[in-house]
């Protein structure tokens, strides 16, 4: 049995972290697979995984002593100098301290790879979830140490692990981690494109592979019309992600049709949430608002199912491909997005309508109109480009075929 270790943040640990990887872990625990999840860090709560998806808690239960030793070694090692001076060096002083957070990261991973060897079997794959510090650090055993010599190693790519110097990060030594990597698998195919460009000499390395969701058979259906018109939202409450600017346009929707009942629904909680609370304080009166608060990833889904709502918005500012648009495609809901990021893969003529970051209040009243008087063909169509291109069987299936061959 094929062995695959899968290097998280927090999954399966937390309400609301990395909580795509549970579908990814449902079907992966169908596939005569070995799996075994290695956080970074645990949280209070840990989620169910399948019978032989194992949880090892060796490199989150790292000692403080332990780090201690680690933060000296990097000190002292050429790679943290070098960071100074080489081409693609650290541009200001957050950029450098990101770089030092990121570095530290990789000497973590690698050192705890030297002291517990007896945890990895040899053959296996080393999988990480995210194209951040972990590749480069398990890429430096794997060339120094002899015991993982016939490891093969591969990583994920997102949003933030891909344009991280256009959200204010930094990662250092990219080209060295895809020197170590068989492959990087982009969830989007602008980011695949944009890592391609960035790294020429890699790019015969860097695939597409996206995310997907489980069927909506899997869940008891209930559902009520809950108005006229009924919206949904799901993401956290950040800057970027602009709930604020959704409830700003769909209250100017109410007023301009108050004949209409109208209700909105938004899944997520964030540090934003007050000034949300205060903004909605200010309604329409043919506007019903629920805000869920965070919800597990079942109950979005049982949500979903018992009520037939109209209209999924997202109004983000940046994107990797959003796993809250399949799962509302996958429930035949249209979308309305910004044309940002990955958005352009999943919203189209066949799912609804890509909209400008600034859409003004009256293209938006025409969008939902001209959406709501094709609502039965939409509903159809949203469904088949989900069974196509994000249904997590037929996704993860292939994804781990390609990576333990």
């Amino acid at each position: 049995m094929k062995t695959v270790y899968l290097f998280t943040n927090t999954f399966p640990y937390g309400i609301n972290s990395e909580t795509f990887i549970e579908e990814e872990m449902r079907v992966a625990g169908n596939l005569g697979l070995h799996i075994v999840v290695l956080p970074l860090h645990r949280k209070k709560v840990c989620r169910c995984v399948p019978s032989n998806v194992e949880i090892c808690n060796s490199l989150a239960d790292t000692s403080f002593i332990k780090k201690i030793y680690i933060a000296c070694l990097m000190l002292f090692s050429l790679h943290f100098w070098k960071m100074l001076w080489i081409k693609d060096r650290p541009r200001s002083p957050n950029e450098f301290y990101q770089g030092i957070k990121y570095l530290y990261g990789s000497f973590w991973i690698s050192s705890f790879l030297s002291f517990h060897k007896y945890i990895f079997k040899q053959g296996s794959v080393f999988y990480s979830y995210w194209f951040n510090h972990t590749p480069l650090g398990l890429g430096w055993r794997i060339k120094k140490d002899e015991y993982y010599r016939d490891f093969v190693l591969y990583t994920r790519a997102h949003r933030y692990d891909v344009y991280e110097r256009q959200i204010g990060s930094y990662i250092p030594y990219r080209k060295e981690a895809l020197a170590y990597l068989k492959g990087v698998f982009c969830v989007a195919k602008e980011g695949k494109i944009f890592l391609q460009k960035c790294y020429p000499n890699y790019a015969e390395k860097i695939f597409l592979s996206h995310l997907g969701v489980s069927t909506k058979e899997q869940y008891n259906k209930k559902v009520k019309k809950v108005a006229d018109i009924s919206f949904i939202s799901c993401s956290s409450l950040t800057a970027v992600k602009r709930v604020d600017f959704i409830f700003k346009r769909i209250n100017s929707f109410c007023v301009a049709h108050p004949q209409l009942c109208i209700s909105w629904t938004h899944i997520g909680g964030g540090p934003l949430l007050r000034e949300l609370q205060a903004l909605i304080e200010n309604k329409s009166k043919n506007l019903n608002v629920i805000l869920t608060g965070y919800i597990s990833n079942s109950d979005v889904k049982q949500l979903y199912m018992m009520n037939d709502f109209d209209l999924f918005v997202n109004m983000s500012l940046s994107e990797g491909i959003p796993v809250s648009i399949m799962e509302a495609i996958s429930f035949g809901i249209p979308i309305i997005a910004t044309n940002v990021g990955g958005n352009a893969e999943i919203v189209n003529d066949e799912t609804g309508v890509l909209i400008p970051v600034n859409i003004d209040q009256a293209a938006f009243n025409e969008t939902v109109s001209d959406i709501m008087n094709k609502m039965d063909i939409l509903k159809i169509s949203t469904i088949l480009c989900y069974q196509n291109e994000f249904n997590a069987d037929k996704n993860y299936h292939c994804f781990y075929n390609q990576i333990t061959l």
